[in-house]
């Protein structure tokens, strides 16, 4: 008997090796049978003597030389596997071990599995087209009863090709387009349609953004942050970038601080990725400039056709603070842009603290925001380093107005480093077609946030208005003393124009002049004082937009000898108080205005916040 075990043992051994050799629809690998490039089943365990590769070559020779339907026999520990009348293998609990299931389990799956493949056709694929990133490599499976002798050809091998491998169809890629992989076997034909695409943006990317600040606010970290992922990353042309920056928290001067974040990019003619973006923000070191001059861009008010509005050059470290305010006077949108042109070869440096208001049908409303925003940053040096790239411009406003709508800003504007001077310009322009980075740029206070700098086009190069409303020093003291008991105090804002570089013109109404009173309160009695400060819109309606004593006080718009109440100041008897009170006359407000100090009219009046300080 055991003389047979051997002798059965060795010409299963020679069958191992004859079959194999073989190529074909069913073949063997190793201890797995491959039916038309399918594995149906993989012997883990010796049986009788023959080992796994044994038994897989046996069950290929059954298989290939049997008849009828697939079937599954016996009961109690074993099963088996029967074509017609022939029996293909024997499942027994050691393999069914081996293979992490149950008897019944195996013999379920290699029944499905064999059923399946056998019933293929002659060439079958899992898809008909496909994506793959450029360089890289994709696996198809290819299966049916001639997939074993199946030849490739492409359409554009520049794009792709594919060759057979043991797990299917390999497909190498290397440039870009469109490739068709015909997959041929006799008289059967497949085709796989390839697109091969860059990746809409490569991850990870490390980039920068540079604010100033003492500290620099959460509002100019977060923008900062946005604006150079925006401007930055590196994409495919027309990239649609989605992030969640998430909190953010001031930065103090000197310091920087690293974000993650997460960002996924979709794009045309590109494979959607996503991957995590470093940004470090820098918080740098500048020195507070107060600004030399007040460019006043709003002559005409009401714009009543398109054309050049404004021009300048902004000189190297020559602090500037720029007003402008439209409204649309015409029967039709149009769009006010304000920009920096570097004409230059050389990149240019700036350092931007931003005031813009969205349009709106109230001027009041319109100037107050802009002012608002504007005075938030300059309170604290807060402010945006950016960058206009040799012969490019870059948006500081863009805005579309339709009939009657009003846009307003106020902004600081200082050329760092890079060329002598650049050109800021500000043109009422027809609408125009926009695509997504310019639509968000026409809804932002920060377009560049969204279009960084592009390359100076030609219609950066028109004609311009060389304005005269360039006002020096455009800042003002006033002194107001009040004594308990005597006279009122009173400082008029606006009321004393200052006037331009060549003496020509005045600006009536001072706005965007920045305000700083010293109010000395003194009580000479022998009884203790409650002293108010009010601000009075004397001349129209205007709001109230101060910083007293560091705090930052602001109103809607009062109507004509509207007040409102911006401090309360205890005095005890013998005391005396300052206080210092800063504010800027804001466009679409009407003035002179008045600060008053005097002693409080009503008590019930105001619902103000005490401002006690030594």
């Amino acid at each position: 008997m055991r003389f047979f075990r051997h002798a059965f043992a060795a010409v299963a051994t020679l069958l191992a090796v004859a079959v194999h050799a073989q190529t074909g629809p069913i073949r063997p690998n190793g201890a797995t049978v491959i039916v038309n490039e399918v594995p149906v089943v993989e012997f883990k365990t010796t049986y009788n003597g023959l080992s796994p590769e044994a038994r897989a070559n046996l069950f290929v020779e059954r298989l290939t030389n049997s008849t009828g339907s697939v079937t599954v026999t016996g009961s109690g520990e074993d099963r088996k596997i029967m074509r017609g009348a022939s029996l293909l293998t024997v499942l027994t609990p050691d393999e069914a071990s081996a293979n992490g299931t149950s008897v019944e389990g195996l013999a379920t799956n290699l029944f499905q599995s064999l059923k399946s493949a056998l019933s293929l056709p002659a060439l079958k694929l899992p898809q008909t087209s496909m994506r793959i990133p450029q360089g890289e490599n994709r696996t198809v499976k290819l299966t049916g009863s001639k997939a074993f002798a199946a030849t490739i050809t492409s359409s554009d091998y520049k794009v792709a090709k594919a060759q057979k491998g043991p797990d299917g169809l390999l497909i190498q890629t290397s440039g870009q387009g469109q490739a068709t992989l015909t997959i041929t076997a006799g008289d059967a034909t497949q085709n796989l349609n390839v697109e091969v695409w860059p990746y809409a943006a490569p991850f990870p990317q490390n980039i920068t953004a540079s604010i100033t600040g003492y500290p620099a606010s959460e509002d100019t970290m977060r923008g900062a942050i946005e604006g150079a992922l925006r401007t930055q990353v590196k994409a495919v042309p027309g990239a649609n970038l989605v992030f969640n920056v998430g909190a953010v928290s001031t930065l103090e001067i000197g310091s920087s601080q690293v974000i993650d974040v997460p960002v996924h990019v979709n794009g045309p003619r590109s494979i959607a990725n996503e991957g995590v973006v470093k940004v470090t923000v820098k918080n740098l070191p500048i020195a507070k400039r107060s600004e030399g001059e007040l460019w006043y861009c709003n002559d005409p008010e009401s714009l009543k056709k398109t054309g050049p509005l404004f021009s300048s050059p902004l000189l190297r470290d020559s602090p500037v603070r720029l007003l402008y305010h439209h409204v649309n006077d015409t029967l039709y949108p149009l769009c006010v842009r304000v920009q920096v042109v570097n004409d230059s070869d050389t990149p240019a440096r700036l350092l931007l603290m931003p005031g813009d208001s969205k349009p709106d049908k109230n001027p009041v409303l319109a100037g107050l925001m802009a002012a608002d925003q504007y005075i938030r940053h300059w309170m604290s040096n807060s402010g945006e380093v950016v960058t206009v790239g040799a012969r490019c411009s870059m948006p500081i406003s863009l805005r579309k107005l339709t009939p009657g709508d009003t846009m307003s800003g106020l902004c600081a504007l200082r050329l760092l480093d890079g060329p002598d001077s650049v050109l800021v310009r500000a043109d009422a322009i027809p609408p125009f077609e926009a695509d997504p980075r310019w639509m968000a740029a026409l809804n932002s206070p920060a377009p560049w946030r969204f279009v960084g700098s592009p390359k100076i086009s030609y219609y950066d190069q028109g004609p311009t208005v060389t304005s005269t409303h360039i006002y020096p020093n455009p800042f003002k003291q006033e002194d107001v003393e009040y004594q308990v008991g005597g006279r009122y105090g009173f400082v008029r804002i606006g009321q004393k124009p200052i006037a331009n570089t060549s003496q020509d013109k005045a600006l009536e109404g001072n706005f965007g002049v920045v305000y700083t009173i010293r109010a000395n309160m003194i009580n000479s009695t022998n009884a203790p004082a409650d002293v108010e400060v009010v601000f009075e819109a004397s001349a129209g309606y205007a709001a109230a937009l101060f910083v007293v004593n560091g705090q930052l006080k602001k109103t809607q718009p009062l109507p004509p000898k509207g007040e409102t109440q911006l401090a309360v100041v205890h005095l005890d008897p013998g005391a005396s108080k300052w206080m210092t009170l800063m504010t800027i006359p804001h466009s679409g407000g009407s003035y002179p205005a008045t600060v008053t100090i005097r002693p409080i009219q009503d008590a019930t009046r105001y619902k103000a916040v005490v401002v006690d300080r030594k």
